[in-house]
């Protein structure tokens, strides 16, 4: 994603901070909600024995990841001030806290971000593949 912002200069600023910051929520994604979530998708989903105590681990982190998110636009409209490739990578793993258990009602700026992010033509048209 950070190479196809970069070579069409789109949802990447391209200001030295703003540029490091998308970068620095990317990476967060990358090391914590995306390998959290897929681990809370298999003990849920797809493992053969449900470990509950993994299940519940596995809950509350995503539950804590959400909250850091829900903190970080408190005060945005989206993760980095203007839409990015941040938002393209965290949004469908939230789309996803139904399907997964996770009840979100708490993340009042969480709700908030993922309506605005919803309403995105390209976003709704992604997010019916596959139906």
């Amino acid at each position: 994603m950070i190479y196809l912002a970069e070579k069409f200069a789109k949802f990447i600023p391209t200001d030295k901070k703003g540029r490091y910051q998308v970068i620095e929520w990317v990476m967060f994604h990358m090391a914590n909600q995306g390998p959290i979530q897929s681990q809370l998708f298999y003990f849920q989903r797809y493992a053969q024995e449900k470990i509950p105590l993994a299940i519940e681990r596995y809950e509350k982190e995503s539950l804590r990841i959400y909250g850091v998110l829900d903190q970080q636009i408190a005060d945005k409209e989206f993760i980095c001030g203007e839409y990015s490739i941040v938002d393209m990578a965290v949004y469908p793993w939230v789309a996803l806290h139904d399907f997964q258990g996770l009840n979100i009602d708490e993340f009042a700026n969480l709700n908030r971000w993922m309506a605005t992010v919803a309403q995105r033509p390209a976003v709704a048209k992604g997010m019916k593949v596959p139906e």
